[in-house]
């Protein structure tokens, strides 16, 4: 279950229609589409002091994960928005990282690498600590030491639809919650007063069976003279 502080998140950037499923939205204004994906350049320059992880933990709080880059297109796109639109990255992180154990790069979204952009000038070969970058201007890649940040930007990219069906998830888990706890409000409800009219109809036959008897002697006019004759005959 998604913690309440993403539902207030939902709220803040979509005040008026938060809960509604519409295909090929951003999350907000702030971010800029480009066919099927949406993207956003946080205000924060990465230094030593951070590491790939804590990026990768900004881009999540939106349900987002750092860039990737699947075709020369997309690299277009991505080198127009940082000189267009976010002038103040030189440098920009990307979500890739080498894979020792199959001797590869791969992407941090699991989306398939069809395309790559190094510099013709990086021939520094894969380390086991590796972390890449775009360069705003030229659009090519170079690779860097994860430990050795040196004000690279964080962009972080998902798809123009998954946040709103992750916002529309949390709202039909609230409806459903809800909905049950009436359910179970509205059964209880009758089983108690079934069980309160059983109660009070049991009490009333039982009233109505117990009626305590006075025991009464006995006696007729015709019995009270027979007993005085016998006497008078006696005497």
């Amino acid at each position: 279950m998604m913690p309440p502080f993403f539902l207030l998140f939902c709220l803040y950037f979509n005040p008026v229609s938060a809960f509604s499923q519409v295909l090929g939205e951003c999350p907000s204004s702030m971010w800029i589409q480009f066919k099927s994906s949406c993207y956003i350049l946080l205000p924060l320059t990465l230094k030593n002091s951070y590491s790939i992880d804590e990026a990768r933990d900004l881009c999540k709080v939106s349900g987002a994960d750092i860039i990737s880059i699947n075709n020369e297109e997309e690299n277009i796109f991505i080198r127009e928005s940082l000189t267009q639109n976010w002038q103040y990255a030189d440098e920009v992180l990307l979500g890739i990282y080498f894979d020792t154990d199959d001797n590869m790069y791969k992407w941090y979204d699991k989306s398939e690498l069809t395309f790559t952009n190094w510099s013709g000038e990086d021939t520094s070969e894969a380390l086991l600590n590796t972390c890449s970058a775009i360069h705003a201007r030229s659009g090519q890649w170079r690779k860097m030491n994860c430990e050795e940040f040196t004000q690279v930007g964080t962009m972080c990219k998902t798809t123009a639809y998954s946040y709103r069906q992750k916002c529309l998830d949390q709202k039909v888990l609230i409806m459903t919650l809800a909905i049950t706890i009436a359910i179970i409000i509205v059964i209880a409800s009758t089983v108690l007063w079934f069980l309160y009219k059983r109660h009070s109809v049991s009490s009333g036959l039982l009233s109505a069976q117990y009626q305590p008897s006075t025991l009464v002697t006995p006696y007729s006019d015709g019995i009270g003279l027979v007993d005085a004759e016998e006497k008078e005959f006696a005497a």
